[in-house]
């Protein structure tokens, strides 16, 4: 049965409230992740995960109450050293081993086992994708997961073929030295203005918690990230049903232009297509026209579009 008690309010996302759950010390100290669950509490017993991408939080209170409309209790996790979980003598996004993040999930559907849910369709946007895909391949046999829903998986970092053939090898392998060392890096700046409604776009959130222009990555989230893409570009083998959702197209550009609103900014949709493709298993990758790096927050036609296709697929598993 829910456990109201544990959870309280959370102001900054209506219609929600937040737990807190610690995690053991790091090398920086005191650690937390953040679970948010909607206020909706549908019957029975099947759930969404949500994990968000890098340089992000959960803030699309729009698809929560999608889902939980069709009957799915939704659940939102703020990994550590992001949104809610940053805390004040952290790096923001700091991060040394993928490991850090699988113990977020680990508690995270450990609290949702003492809910009651039984079942859950785990998904993931850009960075959330990459790790949801990796937590489902390092745990083929667990007993709530049912599905995988990868948005615009991280499954390459978008530089040049020099970067991507050479120097990120050279920096993880740095890493194990100095884990600290800040390494530029980063997307376009047009991004979050296509999103943000305060430029070009719809949405409401704290710039404090997703920046248009993101701090410098330290090598030690470098080789962390670069390490788990490595292993997805061999081709994880996932035992649960995965569905794929990504942009049609790509956009680049050093000055603003309408297409940053109906096209992929973040990522290059080559890598993402075929490094899907490589997934062992039941994969469903759908292209979705006009649609920005994370699907949902794409304009409200074409991400109804897609959320359309998002349930049809789901009702088979979860």
């Amino acid at each position: 049965m829910p456990v109201p008690f544990l959870y309280s309010d959370c102001t900054n996302a209506k219609g929600f409230e937040q737990l807190k759950i610690a995690q053991p010390d790091d090398y920086e100290g005191k650690v937390v992740c953040t679970l948010l669950r909607s206020k909706t509490n549908p019957s029975g017993h099947k759930a969404i995960l949500y994990l968000h991408g890098f340089n992000d939080y959960f803030f699309n209170n729009w698809l929560g109450n999608q889902l939980a409309d069709q009957a799915y209790h939704f659940y939102a996790l703020d990994l550590r050293k992001s949104g809610r979980s940053w805390l004040p003598h952290q790096k923001f996004n700091n991060l040394r081993h993928i490991s850090e993040y699988m113990e977020d999930i680990d508690a995270a559907l450990a609290q949702l086992a003492s809910e009651g849910i039984e079942m859950v369709l785990l998904y993931g946007h850009s960075m959330g994708g990459l790790m949801a895909a990796y937590y489902a391949s390092k745990h083929p046999h667990h007993n709530m997961i049912r599905a995988v829903v990868l948005n615009s998986p991280f499954f390459e970092m978008n530089e040049d073929w020099l970067t991507r053939k050479l120097l990120l090898h050279l920096t993880a392998f740095l890493a194990s030295w100095f884990p600290d060392a800040l390494v530029p890096g980063g997307f376009s700046k047009f991004y979050g203005p296509s999103l943000h409604q305060s430029a070009y776009g719809e949405w409401d959130y704290k710039l404090e918690w997703k920046p248009h222009i993101m701090p410098k990555v330290n090598m030690g989230w470098t080789k962390a990230i670069f390490r788990c893409q490595q292993e997805a570009q061999k081709g994880l083998e996932i035992k649960q049903p995965v569905l794929v959702l990504h942009p049609e197209k790509s956009v680049y550009g050093h000055k603003w232009k309408k297409e940053f609103s109906t096209a992929d900014a973040v990522l290059r949709v080559s890598s993402i297509r075929k490094f899907s493709q490589k997934i062992k298993g039941d994969c469903t990758i759908l292209a979705i026209e006009n649609a920005v790096h994370d699907v949902m927050l794409s304009q409200k036609p074409v991400r109804e579009m897609a959320f359309a296709q998002l349930i049809n697929w789901a009702k088979k598993y979860v």
